[in-house]
């Protein structure tokens, strides 16, 4: 049995650039969906890494495949007859993303319980998984059994996407009961004053944690930086001025980078570094268009924190 640092359980998917042209509407495809993109930043970064979820029997499986190996990331993939889920992403003038799917139901919503799975997920140290795979039978029941099950760390990004569920009430549902496995959270400002309620971000932190029990908490701000609270103490760090070309995956990479940072140095003694490594990390990507070939290595990480601060 192999050992690994990260596993990742949930979506995979193919993301179609769009962009007009004289009349015609031009798409260039990559890998995406949160939960790989993670791995792919925490491989970049030299951890061992294993993905676990579902595609199509389809070219965009096959090259979902081929991707995953090219990054170094091993992988139980299951594939069923169902279409591969396709994201269509939009970016404005400002490197901001809005998405459009089409998945129906879509195969990374097939993904099933099996022996490979659980296998995967015994040997890790840390689970990472989002709230998408939540929103259709069967993988959400896989995905909260797998959970219910870890005995490893679980690191959670909801990562919310209405176009998905379109049905905000249930989102925040699921999202909710994403919340009650975490150990580490990372989300977005936005989606943390949804979830809660609340009008302040440091508020939105404490309730997070107290009410479901999650000792490390990060709220990632944009251009602001990140907040975080650590066992009840909290702080945040300024974001890198830098200019996006392409913010797809800078979340991503954050979340990568942050649970590299865990694997390999902890949380306690560097908190505050290691959410300026992941800063960092996340405006790298930004600054660059593409998804996982747009990730930093740690040296450019480090060469970036030591220009900036």
């Amino acid at each position: 049995m192999k050992n690994y640092d990260i596993v990742s359980i949930g979506e995979v998917l193919i993301d179609f650039q769009s962009a007009y042209d004289g009349g015609k509407l031009n798409m260039t495809g990559s890998m995406g969906g949160a939960p790989c993109n993670v791995l792919a930043q925490a491989s970049r970064l030299g951890a061992h890494c294993c993905f676990v979820g579902s595609v199509g029997n389809d070219i965009f499986g096959d090259f979902i495949k081929q991707e995953i190996e090219r990054l170094g990331i091993d992988a139980v993939l299951q594939k069923h007859d169902t279409a591969t889920t396709l994201a269509i992403v939009s970016i404005d003038r400002k490197g901001e993303r809005s998405f459009d799917f089409v998945r129906s139901p879509g195969a990374d919503s097939m993904l099933n319980t099996s022996d490979a799975v659980f296998e995967a997920v015994s040997s890790c140290r840390v689970l990472s998984y989002g709230s998408l795979a939540f929103s259709k039978s069967p993988a959400a029941e896989t995905v909260f059994e797998v959970l219910s099950k870890a005995a490893c760390k679980r690191a959670y990004d909801p990562n919310l996407r209405p176009a998905i569920w379109r049905d905000d009430a249930r989102m925040k549902q699921f999202a909710l009961e994403g919340m009650k496995y975490a150990d580490i959270l990372k989300i977005g400002d936005d989606e943390a004053l949804f979830l809660t309620g609340c009008s302040d971000i440091g508020k939105a932190a404490s309730v997070l944690s107290e009410k479901y029990n999650i000792p490390y908490v990060f709220i990632t701000m944009g251009a602001r930086g990140c907040r975080f609270l650590c066992n009840g103490e909290s702080g945040s760090v300024p974001s890198y001025g830098v200019t996006a070309k392409d913010t797809t995956g800078a979340g991503d990479s954050f979340f990568g980078a942050l649970l590299y940072r865990y694997i390999t140095q902890g949380f306690e003694s560097e908190i505050a570094y290691s959410t300026a490594f992941a800063c960092a990390a996340g405006a790298l990507t930004a600054s660059k268009k593409g998804t996982a070939d747009a990730m930093p290595s740690e040296a450019e990480i480090l060469k970036l924190m030591a220009e900036k601060h």
